[in-house]
């Protein structure tokens, strides 16, 4: 079985409400510690390109 492996980091404080519903996080794409998959490209399937913090990112 292969696992695939990507390492998400930001360094900016991201607040997360407690209120028991679900919440976005936002991460840099391509500047991960490791994405040897491509797991996150800038360059969508769509063919936009998304760039951290816009709403794709989340």
């Amino acid at each position: 079985m292969t696992v695939y492996v990507c390492s998400l980091i930001v360094d900016e404080t991201q607040t997360i409400p407690g209120d028991g519903e679900y919440h976005l996080l936002r991460f840099p794409y391509g500047s991960e510690s490791y994405d040897g998959h491509d797991m996150h490209p800038s360059e969508q399937p769509d063919g936009e390109r998304s760039e951290y913090p816009d709403e794709r990112s989340g």
